[in-house]
């Protein structure tokens, strides 16, 4: 048989975690060349240009899928998961199942995840090109924040110093305070390479809800006792309209927001936490050249 496709080993991968019990990467692939019967052959094939097999990076892809946007399986720690609550009762039903992945990675009802809502053809192969790109930079960024919620909160902290550094702020000169012994204020990078002005950061790392203007207010607050009026408040999370029309209405101060999403795009952006797996060229024709008349 050939090897499924990582959509059609979702479901399965689902079903095999709905025990409740914690299973492991490892675990996962041997779950799927045993339910799918894939043969010597089939689990020799390599992914092109990639150091590893097919049927592995298309259940590895499964497991993105199932613990990103649709929140069927979560990461307990590295390389090792467990089914949630809501992937306890989606796992009754492939029906529900497919439904629930259209409407998250779609936004269509139609119950056949397994068949793409967009056709590529009617694309060009460059924006079929761009939207691989972007489908793999967001089960990317979907890690990344798996990674940080999993990490202590101190992590998180020195996280938003390594990337304002990254940024060009602090010149390697950040540094973290200690646990609540400044007020809230979680970290502080020179703004210059000669440290005449500060910028002071706090660093909150939330699994839900919002940042609220008070939050903002309690940290303006603190900036106030500061010789420098300068701050940055960063999220995992979102932060709410009114807290983000305090922070843009401010008189005498300037504090920056910085949600999760705009955090991720910056830690791909400055390649914090990532690596550049491959670079490949894509050719256009040099117009120039052919329309020159100095031949």
């Amino acid at each position: 048989m050939a090897i499924p496709t990582f959509k059609e080993m979702m479901f399965p991968i689902l079903k095999f975690m709905s025990d409740k019990q914690i299973h492991t990467r490892q675990d996962t692939m041997k779950f799927i060349v045993d339910y799918f019967k894939l043969n010597n052959e089939e689990k020799s094939i390599m992914v092109s240009s990639q150091q590893m097999f097919l049927y592995e990076n298309r259940a590895s892809w499964a497991l993105s899928y199932l613990t990103g946007k649709i929140n069927l399986i979560q990461r307990v720690s590295l390389g090792k998961y467990k089914i949630t609550e809501l992937g306890q009762k989606i796992a009754k039903s492939e029906k529900e199942f497919e439904e629930l992945c259209n409407k998250t990675y779609t936004g269509k009802q139609n119950p056949n995840f397994k068949k793409t809502a967009e056709n590529p053809q009617n694309n060009t192969p460059d924006e079929n090109l761009n939207l691989n790109l972007d489908e793999i930079n967001d089960n990317v960024k979907s890690e990344i924040m798996d990674r940080i919620l999993h990490n202590e909160p101190r992590f998180f902290e020195n996280l938003a110093l390594r990337l304002l550094e990254k940024i060009g702020y602090g010149v390697s000169m950040g540094e973290l305070t200690q646990n609540g012994a400044d007020g809230g204020i979680d970290g502080i990078v020179n703004e210059d390479i000669l440290g005449f002005s500060k910028i002071y950061i706090q660093a909150k790392r939330f699994d839900k809800g919002v940042v609220g203007r008070p939050e903002i207010q309690k940290f303006v607050g603190v900036l106030a006792t500061k010789p420098t009026k300068k701050g940055l408040f960063i999220t995992t999370s979102k932060f709410s309209n009114e807290a983000v029309e305090f922070a843009s209405n401010l008189q005498g101060y300037s504090v920056v927001l910085i949600d999760g999403d705009r955090l991720l795009d910056l830690m791909l952006k400055y390649k914090l936490g990532v690596q550049v797996k491959e670079i490949k060229e894509i050719f256009a024709v040099d117009n120039d050249f052919f329309d020159d008349e100095n031949y």
